[in-house]
């Protein structure tokens, strides 16, 4: 499942996106490696999955996962990221969907889902637009993998 959703992000998010969330420095124009590129996509899922949890009231949990999404980012960009920081965001990102695999969304937590990706994408140096798109765009992308049901 989070294969799925991998897959479907590198063909929906360019490497221009995703350079944005790997580098802090914004006027770093780098081509950065399949590693990097699938820890920013899983920086944006986990992001979005947080922003789902506190959507449907369940503050705590999403502000454990924001928190550990900011430990992940400071990894991504420090230069060390490793396979097993990649396994680590996959099996968050597994436990993530898990907490709200029977749920159905609702405008609320999709909203406080896009609006979580949005938000990251600002704080990296995106343009609203270009914030807001990769928000829809991941939005998409879950709904497609309908929330973790097979």
């Amino acid at each position: 499942m989070i294969q799925n959703i991998i897959q479907q992000s590198r063909t929906k998010i360019d490497k221009v996106n995703a350079t944005l969330i790997v580098t802090s420095d914004p006027r770093t124009k780098l081509f950065i490696p399949e590693a990097l590129f699938t820890g920013a996509v899983l920086f944006l899922l986990n992001r979005y999955y947080a922003g789902f949890l506190k959507g449907f009231g369940l503050d705590e949990m999403a502000e454990t996962h924001g928190k550990w999404a900011a430990d992940y980012l400071r990894r991504l960009r420090s230069g060390t990221f490793s396979e097993a920081d990649l396994a680590e965001g996959k099996g968050r990102l597994e436990t993530q969907i898990q907490l709200i695999k029977n749920r159905l969304p609702t405008d609320s937590s999709k909203a406080m889902a896009e609006s979580s990706v949005e938000q990251a994408m600002l704080e990296a140096g995106a343009v609203p637009a270009q914030a807001h798109d990769v928000a829809v765009t991941i939005s998409e992308i879950v709904e497609t993998s309908e929330h973790g049901r097979d």
